[in-house]
Protein backbone atom coordinates (compact mmCIF):
# COMPACT_ATOMS: atom_id res chain seq x y z
CA UNK A 1 0.00 0.00 0.00
CA UNK A 2 1.46 3.02 -0.92
CA UNK A 3 0.69 5.47 2.23
CA UNK A 4 1.24 3.10 4.76
CA UNK A 5 4.89 4.13 5.74
CA UNK A 6 4.12 7.69 5.39
CA UNK A 7 3.24 10.11 8.19
CA UNK A 8 0.21 10.73 9.94
CA UNK A 9 -0.20 14.55 11.29
CA UNK A 10 -2.20 16.34 13.94
CA UNK A 11 -3.68 19.36 13.20
CA UNK A 12 -5.09 21.83 15.55
CA UNK A 13 -6.82 25.20 15.41
CA UNK A 14 -3.20 26.61 15.39
CA UNK A 15 -2.64 25.32 12.38
CA UNK A 16 -4.22 27.92 9.46
CA UNK A 17 -2.29 26.18 6.68
CA UNK A 18 -5.17 22.86 6.80
CA UNK A 19 -7.60 24.81 4.95
CA UNK A 20 -5.49 24.64 2.05
CA UNK A 21 -4.16 21.49 2.42
CA UNK A 22 -8.31 20.11 2.43
CA UNK A 23 -9.04 21.96 -0.70
CA UNK A 24 -6.11 20.78 -2.68
CA UNK A 25 -6.88 16.75 -1.71
CA UNK A 26 -10.44 17.21 -2.40
CA UNK A 27 -9.95 18.66 -5.53
CA UNK A 28 -11.80 17.35 -8.16
CA UNK A 29 -13.45 14.64 -6.23
CA UNK A 30 -17.43 13.57 -7.07
CA UNK A 31 -18.14 14.03 -3.20
CA UNK A 32 -18.98 17.61 -1.97
CA UNK A 33 -17.31 18.12 1.38
CA UNK A 34 -17.41 21.42 3.60
CA UNK A 35 -14.09 21.60 4.42
CA UNK A 36 -14.40 21.82 8.90
CA UNK A 37 -13.67 24.49 11.16
CA UNK A 38 -11.07 23.55 14.04
CA UNK A 39 -11.69 25.13 17.50
CA UNK A 40 -10.46 24.33 20.88
CA UNK A 41 -12.49 21.02 21.11
CA UNK A 42 -11.21 19.40 17.97
CA UNK A 43 -8.45 18.45 15.56
CA UNK A 44 -7.77 16.52 12.46
CA UNK A 45 -5.51 13.58 11.75
CA UNK A 46 -4.46 13.67 8.31
CA UNK A 47 -2.08 10.84 6.43
CA UNK A 48 0.78 12.26 4.26
CA UNK A 49 2.34 11.05 1.18
CA UNK A 50 5.86 10.84 0.59
CA UNK A 51 5.66 14.19 -1.51
CA UNK A 52 3.94 15.47 1.97
CA UNK A 53 0.30 16.10 -0.03
CA UNK A 54 -2.79 14.58 1.59
CA UNK A 55 -4.35 11.21 1.39
CA UNK A 56 -6.92 11.29 3.95
CA UNK A 57 -8.17 12.77 6.54
CA UNK A 58 -10.39 12.43 9.68
CA UNK A 59 -11.96 15.18 12.00
CA UNK A 60 -12.48 14.52 15.70
CA UNK A 61 -14.50 16.59 18.06
CA UNK A 62 -14.39 16.40 21.90
CA UNK A 63 -17.66 17.28 24.59
CA UNK A 64 -17.12 16.45 27.53
CA UNK A 65 -16.11 12.52 27.70
CA UNK A 66 -17.20 11.78 24.18
CA UNK A 67 -15.11 11.66 21.10
CA UNK A 68 -16.45 11.99 17.99
CA UNK A 69 -15.26 11.09 14.69
CA UNK A 70 -17.22 14.02 12.91
CA UNK A 71 -15.84 13.64 9.46
CA UNK A 72 -13.38 11.71 7.03
CA UNK A 73 -11.97 11.76 3.53
CA UNK A 74 -9.63 9.79 1.22
CA UNK A 75 -8.69 11.16 -2.27
CA UNK A 76 -10.29 8.49 -4.70
CA UNK A 77 -6.74 7.26 -5.96
CA UNK A 78 -6.32 6.20 -1.99
CA UNK A 79 -9.66 4.69 -1.60
CA UNK A 80 -10.28 0.86 -0.50
CA UNK A 81 -6.60 1.03 1.64
CA UNK A 82 -7.29 1.05 4.88
CA UNK A 83 -6.43 4.95 5.28
CA UNK A 84 -9.31 5.43 7.27
CA UNK A 85 -9.17 2.84 9.72
CA UNK A 86 -5.69 3.33 10.37
CA UNK A 87 -6.41 7.36 11.08
CA UNK A 88 -9.21 5.96 13.24
CA UNK A 89 -6.44 3.50 15.29
CA UNK A 90 -3.93 6.05 15.28
CA UNK A 91 -6.41 8.28 17.46
CA UNK A 92 -7.74 5.53 19.13
CA UNK A 93 -4.03 5.01 19.92
CA UNK A 94 -2.83 8.60 21.06
CA UNK A 95 -5.58 11.08 21.47
CA UNK A 96 -7.53 9.28 24.41
CA UNK A 97 -7.58 11.07 27.86
CA UNK A 98 -10.59 10.96 30.21
CA UNK A 99 -12.70 9.93 26.93
CA UNK A 100 -15.15 6.98 28.18
CA UNK A 101 -17.58 7.38 24.57
CA UNK A 102 -16.45 7.00 20.87
CA UNK A 103 -18.76 7.98 18.09
CA UNK A 104 -18.78 8.02 14.53
CA UNK A 105 -21.11 9.41 12.20
CA UNK A 106 -21.63 7.32 9.10
CA UNK A 107 -23.07 8.22 5.47
CA UNK A 108 -26.07 6.32 4.59
CA UNK A 109 -24.72 3.18 2.71
CA UNK A 110 -20.96 4.22 3.29
CA UNK A 111 -18.27 1.31 4.11
CA UNK A 112 -17.13 2.76 7.16
CA UNK A 113 -19.73 0.78 9.35
CA UNK A 114 -18.48 -2.40 8.24
CA UNK A 115 -14.44 -0.91 9.18
CA UNK A 116 -16.09 0.38 12.43
CA UNK A 117 -17.59 -2.59 13.56
CA UNK A 118 -14.01 -4.37 12.73
CA UNK A 119 -12.25 -2.42 15.23
CA UNK A 120 -15.11 -2.69 18.24
CA UNK A 121 -17.72 -0.40 17.43
CA UNK A 122 -21.39 -0.91 17.43
CA UNK A 123 -24.38 0.47 15.35
CA UNK A 124 -26.63 2.71 17.90
CA UNK A 125 -29.46 4.50 16.09
CA UNK A 126 -27.42 6.33 13.37
CA UNK A 127 -24.35 6.22 15.13
CA UNK A 128 -21.63 3.78 15.27
CA UNK A 129 -20.48 3.64 19.35
CA UNK A 130 -17.50 2.46 21.39
CA UNK A 131 -17.79 2.21 25.27
CA UNK A 132 -14.25 2.60 26.70
CA UNK A 133 -13.66 1.08 30.14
Amino acid sequence: MEGQNCNIICITKINKDYRKRIKRCIYQDPYQIVVPRLNENSFMVAQLNETGDWEAFLHCHINEEVLTFASGFTRKQNRRQGLSTKLRQYVLNNKIKNITKIESLTMPASYSDILLEKIGFVKEGNKMVKYLD
